[in-house]
């Protein structure tokens, strides 16, 4: 456990266990691991590796979180590193069991097993030998109260100064205990502690006792299955992680989580060896240049209607990230937006914390209007409409041309909307001149708009009102959906 005061402003940051194993992998290399994972469990990564190019089992983990590192040790070397195992530096020649580092006083607190705790300034120096107990292990450290506590013998936990200075017995336990590890609450004043209890998985347990007393010892836990070794107070989380191994005694082990009193018990993250000791920070920046997955919705049909806009809807892009659970997602035209006649190309686009961007496009596909064609005399349209080398009709000039279609919607006849007429006449296949509004002689149409008769809309043209001359013109009705048809005419 880590102590001291720390404000840190991290805009995309994980939160991460780490632990460190003692090598007793089943048909593995028999190596010690430092290793890490997200608190989810997932992104499980070994950062540290013993031998070949070190000797000896990795022991306790402790974090200077404002500067990017973390403390631990082995058979050798107490070191520090950085946060992804990278640049070990080794700081003192010792064996290293537990270590805790005082933030608020800038030192490093270390047991070596045999019978020694230790301290030294954050760099290394200024070693001191402060306590000398038979099989040291577990430690813990109250820079509030100015404690430190330590394991005496199996059954023992004792109190001392951050000196070393006036050492005491804390609690004093019955002879088959077997403690391993303690940490400590500093916010509710609680210290906890592992007992293997004669390695009997019946007996063992996970205690707690209030550090300004009284010292009654209050259980907390009688874990499922076997207890491992290490132990973690998560301050931020108010959670205490530990190991226990499934079956009893045998692998793999898990690492699991509980509230304080003992409730709620989850598994966090499994690991095929034994698990040595475990330690949990948060807020670690992430060099993140992973973009996030997506996934688009699929291509979306959406029926004729003779409005202009209908509206399309459709269901959220699945976005994921590898460290942004919330990446940002922006759709170049949003669900419930209006969508004209054809295909429409909708972009998606998700964003993470860390600027990483991916997209996919789906399209929207709406169906015009039916239409069959203008009607006789005309007698067709689009691909049946001729063409301006080839003009599907030929009327006198100063005469009147009747344009008449039928449209329809479903199986069913359109009979509302409003749908208008222009003419192009051009010199050529390339060149035209500007279009006119055709004006009908029929009363009962305003502007260039067809008429209702029946079910049929009809548009009477008259090429001498409407100053038509003669030539090539492609004739074109713009529906109420916004779908054109045109037909290609010749007048003389």
């Amino acid at each position: 456990m880590t102590l001291g005061v720390l404000t840190v402003s991290i805009t995309n940051a994980a939160d991460y266990i780490y632990w460190s194993t003692i090598g007793h992998e089943p048909d593995g290399p028999q190596v010690s691991k430092i290793k890490r994972a997200l608190l989810d469990g997932t992104s499980v990564e070994t950062i540290l590796s013993g031998p070949p190019w070190q000797s000896g089992r990795f022991g306790g983990i402790a974090f200077d979180t404002a500067n990017g590192q973390f403390y631990s040790g082995d058979d050798s070397f107490l070191f520090r590193a950085n946060l992804d195992g990278s640049g070990r530096v080794n700081l003192v020649p010792s064996v290293v069991t537990d270590v805790e580092l005082d933030l608020v006083h800038g030192r490093i607190y270390w047991s070596d097993f045999s019978s020694l705790v230790y301290s030294a300034k954050l760099d290394g120096t200024d070693v001191q030998a402060l306590v000398s107990t038979p099989n040291t292990e577990g430690l813990a450290i109250d820079p509030v109260g100015g404690k430190f506590y330590f394991r005496t013998g199996n059954s023992e936990i004792s109190v001392a100064n951050l000196d070393g200075s006036g050492q005491s017995v804390f609690i004093a336990l019955d002879g088959g205990s077997d403690l391993f590890d303690m940490e400590i609450d500093p916010v509710n004043r609680k210290i906890y502690w592992n007992d293997y209890y004669q390695h009997d998985i019946s007996l063992q347990h996970i205690n707690r006792a209030n550090l300004d007393g009284p010292t009654s010892v209050e259980l907390v836990l009688k874990p499922p299955t076997g207890a491992g070794d290490g132990m973690h107070w998560d301050e931020a989380a108010h959670k205490l992680y530990y190991a226990g191994n499934t079956p009893p005694n045998a692998g793999p082990i898990e690492i699991l989580r509980v509230n304080g009193d003992g409730t709620q018990l989850e598994s966090v993250v499994s690991e095929p060896a034994w698990v040595n000791y475990i330690a949990v920070i948060h807020g670690i920046p992430i060099n993140d240049t992973e973009p996030p997955l997506i996934t688009c919705p699929v291509n979306l049909s959406v029926p004729c209607s003779q409005d202009r806009l209908v509206t399309g809807t459709y269901p959220p892009a699945i976005v994921s990230d590898n460290s942004d659970p919330a990446p940002t997602v922006t759709y170049s035209i949003p669900s419930g937006s209006g969508f004209p006649v054809g295909t429409t190309t909708v972009t998606v686009t998700a964003t993470d914390a860390s600027g990483n961007h991916s997209s996919c496009s789906f399209t929207v596909t709406r169906a015009p209007l039916s239409f069959t064609g203008f009607l006789s005399p005309v007698g067709g349209a689009d691909a049946s409409g001729g063409s301006f080398a080839d003009p599907l009709r030929t009327f006198k000039l100063k005469s009147t041309i009747p344009l008449k279609f039928a449209a329809s919607c479903g199986g069913s006849p359109i009979v509302a909307g409003i749908h208008t007429l222009q003419a192009v006449k051009w010199s050529s296949q390339t060149d035209s001149d500007p279009p006119i509004d055709a004006t009908p002689t029929d009363a009962a149409t305003t502007g260039n708009q067809f008429r209702l008769t029946g079910s049929e809309w009809h548009f009477n043209l008259d090429t001498k009102a409407t100053g038509m001359s003669a030539g090539k013109w492609q004739i074109a009705a713009t529906l109420s959906d916004g779908s054109q048809h045109s037909a290609w005419v010749q007048i003389k």
